[in-house]
């Protein structure tokens, strides 16, 4: 609620009590908001203007996992079947997510649905195929429910994005030689995919290493994901996704966020092709009778305490996180000790269901498992959609929330956004928007492939490979509508997504330009360039970044603007400025810089393609105009320029 004056809290309580309303005890204060809860109807609400004047949002409260954990057992089981009789199945050729973590019990009653018994595999049959810890099966619960607490509590049908698929791959006991890692990933993804050859999937990983952080260089690990992902050696894509890893040290959660700053991305999650997840929180009530006096670590919408970050890494490295989601909370007294309460946490299926249906899960590996259900939605509802694509979709829905902008921001400052994206990634991701385009707005979806070098055809066996394609992408914006909108604010928002092929050797990973095989680059026409002009700018940033001496490029109205947002194989931004402006940017350039297939052109590499995908939206969020009709029937046509 909106709490300017310090009376307003006062003012509402009187209010909501004239109604029957009912408010709670605990509240959250913020500068200009005071968080409540609130008990009543929308009906009692609405009779009164001076309440409703006073409400900033109103959420609906979250069933609490804590609840359902203090269940009997046939309570627990009643509560399942009541489940299972509201739960949507994917379809039988629908997209599968496959779990690599420590295997899977299938014969939860939740899980078997959606989890046959020929898709259980292990890494090495001497492990065998269960779940001997846990953790896998907590994971196969958000992917398929998201929050069981909020399922459970719900009389709405569920729908299930995906079937599962499990590998296990870790040992019962001990923990594999960290060399191996690489080997026993790409494993993994053979044994799935050799039993089910024909599925669209995506791969989750929520397991990382304990005590190997590299400061976002590249490991034989991150390496192998990178090669599964690009399709090296089988030109077969893959959708991988990885959690950010976790701060374990419970005492640096004392002085969030500070410590996020030397909480690091833990190793694989420096990937460059995977999508790589951290946690937030939206989770603050504590209802746990002796924690009455505790309070939450972090505010709602804020970075959870236990996530990683890359404000670390060097400049050269790719921004991670790329988004964030859900990962629970944790809760503190005033002598400084730490707890993580369930009713902070997300509700799902427990290995030992005999024992007990439910569990706790939260951290960086329950906020990647949410990742990946958003991930099997996308798959489900465009099943030609490249791997690169979800990714590019999943991220450009993307919003950082108003905590993270309160506590990184502004996003005037090019120094305090770098902070916030290597923190943040690019916020939490929206499944409505990544699958939707609502009609104010627009959603441009580009698949193409490009080669970023050529030889001449004198001397080409010993010539040096050159840049050589770029490609303009005509955007076709409803310019008379955006006119008539004049000075109205509007953004536009671009996402660039590709695969790179990692070195073959780990020689020369300490450099982005050796560790990539190519790097792909967009910007946008300026309000008063020609085609021409625009062409010329561009092949001047291109071979200016070739030489590693990055142009700035058109800095003018983006977020983070071209010398930050190109890190890594995803490269997101948003432009603000008015309508009328944007009218008259009506051209996206896609264009390479340099990588090892051109530097280490002996190897033959120089003169392969590679794909892209290239995501562009116009967003009104405040106008009532229709800016999807007027271009429902126009379609960009990419032109490809060889210098």
């Amino acid at each position: 609620m909106v709490d300017e004056t310090g009376r307003a809290a006062g003012d509402f309580e009187r209010i909501a009590g004239n109604l029957g309303l009912e408010v709670g005890d605990s509240s959250l204060r913020f500068p200009d908001r005071r968080v409540l809860l609130l008990y009543g109807s929308v009906d009692q609400l609405a009779r009164s203007i001076e309440i409703v004047d006073s409400v900033a949002e109103l959420r609906q409260v979250r069933e609490v996992p804590a609840d359902y954990r203090a269940f009997s057992p046939q309570e627990m089981r009643a509560w399942t079947e009541d489940l299972l009789d509201r739960v949507v199945w994917p379809s039988e050729g629908g997209p599968s997510i496959a779990i690599l973590d420590t295997g899977v019990n299938r014969r939860h009653p939740l899980v078997k649905p959606v989890l046959e018994e020929r898709d259980q595999h292990t890494a090495n049959e001497a492990w065998g195929r269960d779940d001997h810890e846990g953790h896998g099966t907590e994971m196969a619960g958000v992917v398929l429910y998201e929050d069981l607490a909020q399922a459970l509590g719900s009389s709405a049908l569920l729908r299930v994005p995906a079937h599962l698929e499990s590998v296990k791959i870790l040992p019962r006991h001990g923990d594999n030689d960290p060399e191996l890692w690489g080997w026993v990933t790409q494993q993994a993804i053979a044994r799935v995919e050799i039993e089910r050859p024909e599925r669209r999937r995506c791969h989750l990983m929520a397991v990382t290493a304990t005590g190997t952080r590299d400061l976002g260089r590249p490991s034989s690990w991150s390496g192998a994901v990178d090669q599964l992902a690009a399709g090296v050696g089988d030109e077969k894509r893959r959708l991988i996704v990885l959690s950010a890893g976790n701060e374990r040290d419970r005492q640096t959660w004392l002085n969030h966020p500070d410590h996020l700053e030397t909480s690091e991305v833990h190793d694989p999650a420096q990937a460059w092709n995977a999508l790589t997840v951290g946690a937030f929180t939206e989770r603050w009530q504590i209802t746990e009778d002796d924690l009455k006096d505790w309070q939450p670590v972090a505010d709602p919408g804020d970075l959870a305490p236990m996530t990683s970050t890359s404000v670390m890494w060097q400049d050269r490295w790719p921004l991670k996180p790329d988004l964030v989601l859900e990962g629970g909370n944790a809760a503190r007294d005033a002598s400084g000790q730490i707890d993580t309460p369930d009713s902070l946490s997300l509700l799902t299926t427990h290995h030992r269901f005999h024992e007990r249906v439910f569990t706790i899960t939260g951290d960086t590996s329950a906020a990647s498992a949410q990742a990946a259900r958003m991930a099997g939605f996308l798959q489900a509802l465009y099943p030609e959609a490249w791997p690169e694509t979800v990714r590019a979709l999943l991220i450009h829905s993307a919003r950082w929330t108003e905590t993270m902008i309160r506590r990184f921001g502004p996003l005037s400052e090019k120094r305090a956004v770098k902070t916030l994206v290597r923190s943040c990634g690019f916020g939490a991701p929206s499944l409505e928007r990544a699958l939707w385009s609502a009609g104010n707005r627009l959603t441009l979806i580009v698949e193409d492939e490009i080669q970023p070098y050529t030889k001449t055809k004198a001397g080409e066996r010993k010539s040096v490979p050159q840049l050589n394609q770029m490609h303009f992408h005509q955007l076709p914006w409803p310019r008379e509508q955006l006119r008539d909108l004049g000075d109205t604010e509007i953004q536009l928002r671009v996402t660039l997504s590709y695969f790179v092929e990692p070195s073959p050797g780990e020689r020369g990973w300490q450099s982005r330009y050796r560790y990539a095989s190519h790097g792909l680059r967009f910007d946008v026409r300026g309000a008063q360039e020609t085609t021409e002009e625009f062409q010329k700018r561009l092949n001047k940033q291109a071979r200016a970044e070739d030489e590693d001496n990055p142009r700035t490029g058109d800095t003018d109205g983006w977020t983070l603007g071209p010398q930050l947002r190109h890190r890594g194989s995803v490269h997101s931004d948003v432009w603000t400025g008015t309508a009328a402006d944007l009218a008259t940017r009506e051209q996206i350039g896609v264009f390479p810089i340099g990588g090892w297939w051109k530097d280490r052109h002996h190897l033959g590499r120089w003169n392969r393609k590679t794909r892209y995908s290239l995501v562009v939206s116009i967003e009104a969020p405040e106008i009532e105009v229709d800016l999807y009709t007027p271009v429902a029937a126009q379609v960009g046509v990419p032109i490809a320029i060889s210098r």
